[in-house]
């Protein structure tokens, strides 16, 4: 037995080294050679073979221009020829790396007779590279074939002519040539100057905060103050149009419409300048450090022609929420007076137009949504428009005060005429602005929404006692937790586990839906009065359920003189028939 375990063992042993060796082999020689033959079989197909980083230098030949592009050391691309001038990098990096992965599909003759069949005895289109290390490689692209998108092609020191493709691998200058406008780091920027027509407009930014200083000195927005920044660092020239004008004045830009000035630092200064719009509808341009103008898309010239007011900040108030101690809200005949409570900060009490109770979800949404809230426009910073746009006086009014007893808020005038916006003001200010109607009506709530709607509120685990009083009947528990017994109509040792538990989950939770009047409500005469109390048989609380009203009920707390209207169904939970007592 001992010895047929041996050998079991000694094979499983032979066929896992077997296993073993295998794997090595295939990973140890196979992959490798694999990954080899495929390296060798690639570079037999390309058709120059170098590293992007080694080209100090190429050219791209046409008949009719010279294009040379060249870098020293560690320093940028430059053109050099027909023009000195910096180079996009992004478009020598992509000529270079086209060039470096370029294949030919097949060799259409090792030794031909005669080149201009292909169109390459005077080609149309050289590329020449010069490498360190390497000799100078020239490219020869010839005709298009008469089949597909491929070219004849042929490298000037080689006989054989190749097919490949050869798409975009003779950039133009002005694919070649750096389109940046103003090379700034928006975050580095520290002030801006905004000269149109004669006016002058200033944004500067202290401490990472943005301010706007002109005829109106006031925070800045810094969202649309970046978007401004970034839009111009993300421009691009659209054309060139001349590169040593002689009269300025003919774009337009002697003297120009807008002149841009971004200051970075105490030394980096940058300037654009835009002129006259061109036939074509795009707009004559150039920097301050450069001679040569250039066109530019309207969009940039739109967004440096916002005025003022379109960058001031657009935050409606500035607040944090644990500093408010009261709000005042006046709209719709209601003036709302809320504060929070001086015993738990956490609670807030409603103290006109009656004492109530505040609903604390409501109100911190309330200031949630305030806190967000941002202004859609700048409408007029003239006083006398306070009038025109419902102002003076206002239809609605919010005001917060904070602990050190500081106030602020705004006033709502008229709604436009599509709306979309009403017109407001800051306290203590004259600018006018537009307010999404959206915002208007998440902000300025109703009595009933900002009142705490619960009815009772009480403790489960405080109740021992539960009395449900109809005309015809009276139900009465007894009992805790899960063990109550039902002691009228009749004797019921021990009634459903849920349903106590069901009808204090529903009192307790059991919120009105708006206040009722109190004439011709019912509740002198209720159709149901249930109490709740504790141990010592002391009232936790008598709700009364008066007369019906539509899908409503009126009802009243007993002690308490307001009527509210509850849901229909708050009597089908509470129980009217003995035997839903039972096991």
């Amino acid at each position: 037995m001992e010895k047929t375990i041996s050998m079991k063992f000694k094979g499983t042993l032979i066929l896992s080294l077997v296993f073993i060796g295998v794997v090595f082999y295939y990973f140890l020689l196979e992959v490798p050679a694999e990954k080899k033959k495929n390296e060798t079989k690639e570079l037999s197909e390309k058709i120059m073979i170098f590293h992007t980083e080694d080209v100090d230098e190429f050219s791209v030949i046409r008949k009719d221009q010279t294009i040379v592009v060249q870098r020293k050391g560690g320093n940028p691309w430059q053109i050099i020829q027909p023009l000195q001038t910096t180079a996009d990098p992004f478009a020598t990096e992509t000529l270079l790396d086209k060039l470096r992965d370029a294949r030919f599909s097949r060799v259409v003759e090792e030794e031909p007779a005669d080149l201009s069949t292909y169109g390459l005895s005077d080609p149309s289109l050289k590329v020449s590279l010069k490498i360190k290390n390497q000799n100078e490689i020239i490219l020869l692209i010839g005709d298009k074939s008469p089949i597909g998108q491929s070219f004849y092609i042929k490298r000037d020191d080689q006989k054989k002519v190749l097919l490949a493709q050869a798409k975009d691998l003779g950039p133009s200058l002005f694919d070649l040539r750096d389109k940046t406008v103003l090379s700034h780091n928006t975050r580095d920027v520290t002030d801006v100057e905004l000269r149109r027509n004669g006016s002058l407009l200033r944004l500067e930014k202290k401490d990472s905060a943005w301010g706007i200083v002109g005829t109106v000195t006031a925070k800045g927005d810094s969202k649309d103050i970046e978007d401004l920044l970034n839009s111009v660092r993300a421009s691009r020239v659209s054309s060139f149009i001349e590169e040593n004008p002689s009269d300025l004045a003919l774009f337009g830009l002697n003297p120009p419409s807008i002149q841009m000035t971004i200051q970075s630092g105490k030394s980096d200064s940058q300037s654009l300048l835009i002129g006259a719009q061109s036939p074509g509808g795009s707009y004559y341009a150039k920097t301050g450090k450069a001679n040569n103008v250039f066109t530019l898309d309207p969009g940039i010239v739109a967004a440096l022609s916002k005025g003022e007011l379109d960058f001031l900040d657009k935050a409606l108030l500035e607040f944090k929420e644990e500093d408010v101690v009261e709000l005042h809200l006046a709209h719709n005949g209601e003036d709302i007076h809320i504060q929070r409570d001086n015993s738990d900060q956490t609670l807030w009490e409603i103290t006109q137009p009656v004492k109530s109770k505040g609903d604390k979800s409501a109100v911190k949404s309330m200031l949630n949504d305030l806190k967000e809230a941002r202004i859609t426009a700048y409408i007029s910073a003239n006083s006398a428009d306070l009038k025109s746009h419902g102002l003076n006086p206002p239809q609605k009014r919010l005001t917060l005060t904070s602990k050190e007893k500081k106030e602020i808020g705004f006033k709502v005038g008229e709604q436009s005429n599509d709306k979309k916006v009403y017109y407001a003001v800051r306290e203590m200010e004259s600018t006018v602005f537009a307010l999404s109607s959206e915002t208007i009506n998440k902000v300025f709530r109703s009595l009933n929404d900002l009142r705490n709607k619960k009815l009772l509120s009480f403790k489960m685990d405080d109740v021992a006692k539960i009395t449900i009083q109809y005309p015809e009947k009276t139900f009465e528990l007894k009992g805790a937790g899960e063990n109550w017994s039902l002691l009228q109509p009749e004797p019921v040792k021990k009634v459903k586990p849920f349903i106590s538990k069901d009808i204090l989950w529903t009192l307790n939770n059991l919120e009105f839906d708006e206040m009722g009047s109190s004439a011709g409500s019912g509740v002198d005469k209720p159709a149901a009065r249930i109490t709740i109390a504790d141990k010592q048989n002391k009232a936790l609380g008598t709700l009364l359920v008066g007369k019906k009203s539509g899908s409503q009920y009126y009802a009243q707390i007993e002690g308490n003189p307001a009527v509210y209207l509850i849901k229909e169904r708050f009597l089908s939970e509470i129980p009217s028939d003995v035997n839903k007592f039972k096991e």
